[in-house]
């Protein structure tokens, strides 16, 4: 009887390539189906509290003496805080005009492994040395720690998706600023 879908995706579902992203491309498509309003939100990477990135990067600042940085350290994501999500999703559902759309939101910033690195170097007040470490190394080395059980604290698809990118492409809207008018 629901007559209102909201679907939350992932930016680059469209495009990206990893396991995660053809799942979510799947999930679209099976939500355009549906027999009512239907509207995706495809959602940067969301951060907060406990998430597995930017917390994760944090947590290895304060207690690793080297910090690993997957390639050059250079690829671009766009994360949207947990908050702002959430008002976003909040505001979807009470919308009547979004029926088949598909929304792409992300923070205002556009940001990197070294960039966060950086940041967190002036939070914390710990410079911690890099080890560059190229993506195909770093993917033998997630199956190998896999394979006996070790959790390395990303994944194969994560790091698919990290050299891919997870940022608005350009030429396209951020919907938190066009469609909402909300500040990050």
């Amino acid at each position: 009887g629901a007559k209102r879908f909201v679907y939350i995706s992932s930016l680059g579902a469209d495009t990206g390539r990893s396991p995660y992203h053809l799942s979510k491309r799947r999930a679209e498509a099976i939500v355009r189906t549906f027999n009512g309003e239907w509207i995706v939100v495809r959602a940067g990477n969301v951060f907060g509290p406990g998430d597995e990135q930017i917390s994760l990067l944090l947590r290895m600042m304060r207690t690793l003496p080297t910090l690993p940085v997957i390639g050059d350290g250079d690829q671009r994501f766009q994360p949207i805080w947990h908050e702002d999500l959430a008002e976003l999703l909040s505001r979807v559902v009470e919308r009547d005009d979004l029926h088949g759309k598909e929304l792409e939101v992300a923070g205002g910033e556009l940001t990197s492994q070294n960039d966060l690195i950086n940041r967190l170097s002036k939070i914390t007040g710990r410079e911690v040395p890099r080890v560059p470490v190229p993506e195909l190394i770093a993917s033998m080395g997630m199956r190998l720690a896999s394979a006996v059980g070790i959790g390395v604290g990303l994944s194969e698809s994560q790091l698919r998706m990290l050299s891919e990118g997870n940022q608005i492409a350009a030429g396209r809207e951020n919907a938190l600023f066009t469609q909402f008018r909300m500040t990050p």
